[in-house]
């Protein structure tokens, strides 16, 4: 590991893209400090303070990276925009003249010019929502409501257009998938404050946090780091036999099936598709019974709040994957450049291949799910502070390992356009291993 950060300030090429990568991330930690005009950071820091734990607003906080208990520019993140993909892939799932016109001539771009229309619609029930939210803080609006509800929603419907266009950029100029990357740094700048915590609870005998324990779930914590190292790079082989042209030989192949072709998405969705109805609940928990008693339900690390992201894990593990990888397609490949899987006939081949997916998307589908209720398990049993068990699984372990491994992925493959690999294997190797 040593040679990739050696080589990230010595290759001029990497190092200014490393740095501007790191520029952007900083840009968005600063703005996470901005608040919205009109409010009064005194009142806010006292009005979280006094929250629990187990608050939705510190759950919000958390993958926010403390932007949203700033009700800073930046408190929504990019769960509008996410939230919108989620839709426009449905509905062009869903419907086959959506699916038509995306694959035609300037398909793509119409999609993304939706998706980014529908962002606008997103951000503004969420900055609507939250606006309500900051009317039942004490002192948390310094200005007429009417106004302060104005100003709001149009801040964090910029800043969530602002941090697409830092992802952007990061994409085209920096290093690794820009908005992965915006939402992991939210994810680590509370490492600091988690394990801050952890440790005060085990001075603290009324918390009842066994060093013991400690131990146990840090070793816990390491070996499912390594789990998921493996699960992101298994894969299924198939073989695959292509007839050479003027000739009665054939030329092996095979197709790779990763045991999850989607990676860390599946996660990213589903957390923000929880995150966006408790966004707006929250707004009119002071005002209804109905969206009290949803919240209380639905509250983080609950046994139904598990079980709803279990759910969605599940769901868009199957969803995005059959998007990337459609069996129809990759068998009318093979057929069209003459090959064939042996032992299997050419009009099954379909069929085939669609078991075959479904039964890796069942393994890989599930090992996020138990990834996924490991906060569950340690809050419960162990008795961890709450920011702590987010930490050791679940979506935020998740999302770190997955975007740090996405991140050398690309390091790797832009060594490899530059030709550093070939020159140097030795110092490359470790990201073979990936």
């Amino acid at each position: 590991m040593k040679e990739l950060f050696f080589n990230l300030f010595t290759i001029k090429d990497l190092r200014n893209k490393f740095l501007f990568t790191l520029f952007i991330l900083f840009l968005f930690r600063v703005g996470s400090y901005l608040p919205i005009p009109g409010i009064d950071s005194v009142a806010l820091k006292s009005y979280f303070k006094s929250q629990s734990d187990f608050s939705i607003a510190n759950y919000f906080d958390f993958f926010s990276g403390g932007a949203f208990s700033n009700f800073s520019i930046f408190m929504l993140s990019i769960g509008p925009y996410i939230s919108a993909s989620i839709i426009v892939q449905l509905l062009v799932y869903s419907f086959p003249s959506l699916k038509k016109m995306q694959e035609g001539d300037g398909g793509r771009q119409k999609t993304k010019k939706y998706t980014k229309y529908l962002t606008i619609v997103a951000a503004v029930v969420q900055g609507y929502a939250t606006s309500l939210y900051a009317k039942g803080i004490p002192g948390a609006v310094t200005i007429p409501f009417y106004r302060y509800i104005f100003i709001a929603i149009l801040t964090v419907t910029t800043g969530t257009f602002i941090l697409l266009w830092f992802g952007e950029q990061i994409n085209q100029r920096g290093v690794g998938n820009g908005t992965s990357l915006i939402i992991f740094s939210g994810i680590v700048v509370r490492l600091q404050a988690a394990l801050f915590n952890l440790f005060q609870s085990m001075q603290d005998p009324s918390q009842n946090v066994n060093p013991v324990f400690v131990i146990l779930v840090i070793s816990i914590f390491i070996l499912v780091v390594i789990l998921i190292i493996y699960e992101y790079k298994a894969q299924m082989r198939i073989a695959i036999h292509y007839a050479r042209a003027n000739s009665n030989s054939t030329v092996s192949s095979y197709l790779p099936i990763k045991l999850n072709p989607s990676g860390v998405l599946p996660v990213i969705f589903a957390s923000v598709l929880i995150t966006l109805p408790l966004q707006i609940l929250s707004g009119f928990a002071e005002t209804s019974s109905i969206a009290r008693q949803v919240l209380s339900y639905l509250r983080p690390n609950g046994f139904y709040y598990t079980f709803l992201n279990v759910i969605l894990i599940i769901g868009f593990t199957y969803f995005y994957s059959k998007i990337q990888l459609s069996p129809k397609d990759i068998s009318n490949n093979i057929r069209k450049n003459g090959g064939a899987i042996p032992g299997i006939k050419s009009d099954e081949m379909e069929k085939y291949l669609d078991e075959i997916m479904n039964k890796t998307l069942f393994s890989g589908s599930i090992f996020l799910s138990i990834i996924a209720i490991i906060p569950f398990l340690v809050q419960n049993i162990f008795r961890f502070p709450h920011d702590v068990s987010r930490i050791m699984g679940g979506s935020s372990l998740l999302i770190m390992v997955g975007v740090a491994l996405d991140t050398l992925i690309h390091i790797d493959a832009y060594l490899k356009t530059q030709g550093f690999s070939h020159r140097n294997k030795k110092n490359y190797a470790f990201l073979q291993k990936i």
